[in-house]
């Protein structure tokens, strides 16, 4: 009988978008804005590439900036989850947004339904 490997179970609750756009996020209580490279993008959260390390359940405030549209979204989120790359001194961080307004919201599932449906 063959069983799944915990790592092969989805566990998100929205599908992703692979995108390569850029953002910026600052962590809370701190004065620095870091640059940040969206990516892939859910109704639920995020995926973030940084040069800085942000511990897990920090919370950021993040701009989503969609080049296309000429548009951003601000909003706050938890950082769920960090991975270090082995050959840069670089940052995969899983981004869950937590505080967002209903205009960014519907931005997202916007730019979610058009993206899958072209």
């Amino acid at each position: 009988m063959e069983t799944k490997k915990h790592f092969d179970i989805e566990r998100r609750k929205f599908r992703r978008f692979g995108c390569c756009m850029p953002s910026q996020c600052k962590q809370l209580g701190n004065k620095g804005v870091l640059g940040a490279l969206t990516r892939d993008v859910s109704e639920g959260g995020t995926r973030l590439v940084t040069e800085s390390f942000i511990p897990i359940n920090s919370r950021i405030v993040l701009v989503l900036s969609f080049p296309f549209k000429n548009q951003t979204v601000k909003t706050v989120c938890k950082v769920v989850w960090t991975r270090r790359f082995e050959t840069l001194s670089r940052y995969d961080l899983g981004i869950e947004f937590i505080d967002m307004t209903t205009k960014g919201r519907n931005n997202i599932s916007h730019l979610l339904k058009t993206r899958t449906l072209s």
